[in-house]
């Protein structure tokens, strides 16, 4: 599949190739309106595999969805509440030393008045979700409240 952006090329290419933790590139400039999805194959351990996708709307909003739950990591919506940078920090390492990809994600929300003119607050953020090999999908074990969340 060819994109015509190549920061989004390698946004989503950079996903886990193998045990080591690796994160996406940051920055608002990382999305286009042309190119809103994106699908990869990650290598969770030697033997086992899942489907990432990646979805911007026409809004600003942008979804991961790996099995078990979908994880808003890119906001430049301006409704109250952007993600620094446009996009959180994505870090694919085994966490609890299983043999598994986990997957973090972290950054910073910033708050503004309605109208987006005036910063009120930034809040470090950071979600931590678990692959589980019984249920075969990622379960999240901790998330911050401003992480906007759902379940498959």
């Amino acid at each position: 599949m060819q994109f015509k952006h190549p920061i989004l090329s390698t946004l989503i290419f950079l996903l886990p190739l193998g045990s080591q933790g690796m994160e996406w590139p940051q920055g608002k400039d990382c999305i286009k309106a042309n190119e809103t999805k994106i699908s990869r194959l990650i290598q969770i351990s030697e033997k086992v595999s899942c489907k990432a996708h990646f979805e911007v709307t026409s809004k600003g909003n942008g979804d991961l969805s790996i099995p078990g739950i979908n994880i808003r990591i890119f906001d430049t919506h301006e409704d109250r509440f952007i993600y620094q940078d446009s996009l959180l920090k994505c870090q694919w390492k085994d966490t609890n030393g299983d043999g598994y990809l986990d997957l973090t994600v972290s950054g910073t929300v910033l708050e503004t008045d309605e109208k987006g003119e005036r910063l009120l607050s930034s809040t470090p953020v950071k979600g931590v979700f678990l692959w589980n090999l019984v249920r075969k999908q990622f379960v999240k074990l901790q998330c911050s409240p401003k992480i906007h969340t759902c379940h498959d």
